[in-house]
This record gives structure tokens, C-alpha cells and sequence, in this order.
């Protein structure tokens, strides 16, 4: 999926989506003009966004 992504939003270099969240919005909504995503495929792209973007407090013990 994350390969389709990449070729819809016609990313010379796919990695440049990981450089930030800016980067993957971009892409993902970019991508959406050609992909009607699915249910699973919205939750995957969620998933995604919040593993890769979303910083965990740290928390000493």
C-alpha cells in the first residue's frame, strides 16, 4: 500500500514521506485523488500515522 501511495502522489524518492508528517499528509492526500481508500486501508494509514509521528512522553523509572 505504502508503494501505491508513493507511485499515486508521484514521489520521485518514496522515503521523502517518512521525513515528516507533512511529508506523508501530503502524499497520502495527494495518493487520494486516485485511491478510493477502503476502511481498512484508512485505519492502516491512521496506524501508521500515529507509530511513526506521534512521540510518546518518556518516562523515567
Amino acid at each position: 500500500m505504502l508503494e501505491r501511495i508513493a507511485d499515486e502522489a508521484q514521489l520521485e524518492q518514496p522515503a521523502i514521506m517518512f521525513l515528516g508528517p507533512q511529508h506523508f499528509e501530503a502524499a497520502v492526500e495527494k495518493a487520494g485523488q486516485k485511491i478510493n481508500y477502503d476502511k481498512r486501508q484508512k485505519t492502516l494509514i491512521g496506524m501508521l500515522r500515529r507509530t511513526l509521528f506521534h512521540q510518546q512522553p518518556l518516562s523515567i523509572s
